[in-house]
Order: structure tokens, then C-alpha cells, then sequence
């Protein structure tokens, strides 16, 4: 996000409230509106996701069928928009499967960036069933509890 923008990184934490409600009532006023700050921040970072999936498809060419893989095994299994319900938190979440597979080709680096990859990069000569198949150990592999 730049600093030009009309809204402050920190105003769209999860635990602020952006809601504003004419009530008596303080404790209203100052829930949190992790939902509301998302939908903002996804509005206002299309352009750099586009150029990530973009550069994604210039580097590896089974991007877009891995992609479409992972995305019809997820709206399968109800972790994406489709005909049946979706579980909790993955509504309008299209472009995180994309990162995912962005993850696996470009890999990823500790926190200070020195200690090298966490996680190899895959191939990006790999078939679009190889990447789709590795985007489905690499969500089996992570430990999925917070806290």
C-alpha cells in the first residue's frame, strides 16, 4: 500500500474497529471489524496482485492450469466460491491460491531475509499436475493452529 493512500496500514489491523454507529452505546462502537478491514485492504492491492500472477505466468508456463486445478479442487471441497457453502474465511480468497503456487516457485525467505530459503523454490518446469500436486503437500505440511 502507498503512502499516498487515504487510509493508514495500522486502521486496518483485524482487532480495529472501522465501523462507526450512532448508538448510546460505546462497547458497540468499538468492536472489532476484522471482515469490513479486509474487504478494504483487498480493494486497495489489485494492481500488485495482478503483476505477482502476471510475472507467475511469464516464469512458469503450467501456472494458469495449475492454478485452475487448485481452484476447482478447493471450490470442490468448499474452500472457495462456488455452488456449495463455503467454509468459514475463504469467501473471495481467489488470489490466495494463486500465492500459494507463487510460494512454491519463488520459495521463501526467513524473517531478516540472510538466513536463506525456508522453502525451496519448486521447478518452474514442472507440469501443471506436479504444481498442483505440490501446492496440495505444501497445505498438507503446514501446521494449521494458531495461537
Amino acid at each position: 500500500m502507498s503512502s499516498t493512500s487515504p487510509i493508514p496500514i495500522h486502521r486496518l489491523s483485524p482487532s480495529h474497529s472501522n465501523i462507526r454507529i450512532s448508538s448510546s452505546s460505546d462497547t458497540q462502537s468499538s468492536l472489532p471489524s476484522p471482515i469490513y478491514n479486509a474487504s478494504l485492504l483487498l480493494s486497495l492491492t489489485p494492481k500488485p496482485d495482478l503483476l505477482m500472477i502476471h510475472s507467475l505466468k511469464q516464469a512458469a508456463p503450467a501456472f494458469s492450469d495449475a492454478l485452475t486445478l487448485l481452484r476447482i479442487w478447493a471450490n470442490q471441497r468448499g474452500y472457495g466460491e462456488g455452488e456449495r457453502l463455503c467454509v468459514g474465511g475463504f469467501e473471495g480468497k481467489g488470489r490466495w491460491w494463486a500465492a500459494v503456487i507463487g510460494l512454491l516457485l519463488n520459495g521463501e525467505e526467513g524473517a531478516d531475509g540472510k538466513k536463506g530459503k525456508l522453502r525451496r523454490p519448486v521447478g518452474k518446469g514442472l507440469s501443471s499436475y506436479q504444481l498442483f500436486r505440490a501446492a496440495l503437500d505444501l497445505l498438507g505440511a503446514l501446521n494449521w493452529i494458531v495461537g
